[in-house]
């Protein structure tokens, strides 16, 4: 990683809207931010998982979980490929 102004490595940021900085890969994701970054509810995601059309959220204490980033960004890219996908048949007929 780049040093960032004062020597030391430099921090990604996990917040949304990091000013500039690159999304990382990896990580794990809070409420807010899966909220945010998907326009779900939070009513819409735990709905969703409970029927399994959405990543489970994995346990981080006590009183707090989170989920992967990496599969809360597969979870969009299949639904913008869903959309993709049914623009094309309706464009073919």
């Amino acid at each position: 990683m780049p040093p960032d102004c004062f020597g030391g490595p430099k921090k990604e940021s996990y917040m949304i809207g990091n000013q500039g900085q690159s999304e990382p890969r990896e990580g794990v994701m809070r409420l807010a931010e899966v909220k945010a970054l998907t326009g779900r509810s939070r009513s819409s995601i735990y709905e969703d998982m409970a029927a399994r059309r959405f990543p489970h959220s994995i346990k981080l204490g006590p009183r707090s979980v989170g989920w992967l980033r990496q599969e809360v960004m597969r979870w969009v890219a299949e639904r913008v490929a869903a959309r993709d996908s049914a623009s094309k048949d309706r464009d073919a007929t």
